[in-house]
């Protein structure tokens, strides 16, 4: 691809040239005589301009001046990378969005486009991260190897995810796929009073990954993919309704605040936990059964134990119930639903 820049130097240098270059005599024309005498009015002289050249007059238009002035503009621009900023704030816990987020298995579920993700383990970068994402017919996949740094500051609540791309023989370059080059991305994820998030989003791309497009439209690309990004993540967190992440319940509430939000999440076992417990509960039963290695006292001991740590303060009944109900399907789930009267 020919990039943009080179194209406007071309264009600006052939019309500026056709439009003001004095038209030479031709070759048979007479010469002038050449004079001898001085001239009757000196022009002060010119001054040296940065590029070395002698500088035209102010009532004069050189197009190799010109040329020469915006392919040192364009230089200038193009060493530049290119870096876009995205910050919202968002009416949920950050508990409620950190299982997500912190799950690589997970990726899929707000990556809409990316096909396959394989964890890759290096000596010299650690783990690295693949991933391929798919692009509408004609274009060709583009694929990512990212070597990603998360931080979870406790104490200041905040948590940090950076990742910029590298190379490594371990994932080479296929043929059917591009490789993109991302400089550096930023995901800053800090709890905000009355139970809301701030989400700060950084993308800088290299200045070599955005050759021959303009500026503006690299900007509103980035910027809408970091509001999709977000948007994709929130539509996941509600879809999926995953468990509250319990180590960042406290942060940005006070003591009487997360006491009560981790009352509320431990009265209200989420489908998952409540399976667990049902297949905990038998399995306990059938291995008592098979080896005698635990007592019916011990049995009942674990299970409430776990009823109690799972369903909070509703107990054992309902840990059950919801396990049931959880992993029944067809006609004997429906008949657990409350019957109208």
């Amino acid at each position: 691809m020919i990039p943009l820049a080179f194209l406007l130097l071309r264009y600006r240098d052939t019309s500026l040239r056709d439009a003001t270059s004095p038209k030479l005599p031709p070759r048979h024309a007479t010469r002038p005589a050449i004079s001898l005498s001085p001239p009757s009015d000196l022009s002060p002289p010119r001054e040296l301009s940065p590029l070395g050249n002698l500088s035209p007059p102010h009532d004069s238009f050189s197009p190799l001046h010109a040329a020469l002035m915006l392919a040192l503009a364009v230089a200038c621009a193009a060493s530049t990378d290119i870096v876009s900023n995205y910050e919202t704030t968002v009416d949920r816990h950050i508990s409620e969005i950190m299982p997500l987020f912190l799950s690589d298995e997970l990726n899929f579920e707000w990556n809409s486009r990316m096909v396959s993700q394989r964890l890759i383990h290096t000596r010299e970068y650690g783990q690295l991260v693949w991933q391929e994402y798919a692009l509408p017919w004609p274009l060709a996949n583009r694929d990512l190897l990212m070597q990603c740094d998360r931080k979870i500051d406790h104490r200041a609540q905040k948590v940090t995810s950076q990742c910029r791309s590298v190379e490594h023989p371990d994932a080479a370059v296929s043929d059917h796929v591009v490789r993109l080059v991302l400089k550096h991305t930023m995901w800053e994820v800090t709890p905000l009073p009355g139970d809301r998030t701030r989400l700060a989003l950084r993308l800088e791309l290299p200045a070599s990954a955005t050759a021959g497009m303009p500026k503006f439209v690299i900007n509103y690309c980035q910027r809408q993919s970091l509001r999709d990004s977000v948007a994709d993540l929130l539509a996941a967190v509600e879809r999926l309704k995953l468990p509250t992440h319990r180590s960042f319940i406290p942060w940005g509430r006070t003591r009487a605040e997360a006491d009560a939000a981790r009352a509320a999440a431990y009265d209200d076992p989420s489908p998952a936990a409540a399976k667990w417990f049902f297949i905990y509960t038998i399995y306990t039963s059938v291995c008592s059964a098979l080896f005698g290695s635990l007592s019916a006292f011990t049995i009942a001991a674990l299970a409430l134990a776990c009823a109690f740590i799972q369903g909070g303060g509703i107990g054992l009944f309902w840990a059950f119930r919801r396990g049931l109900k959880s992993s029944s399907t067809g006609p004997r789930s429906s008949a657990l639903k409350p019957q109208a009267t």
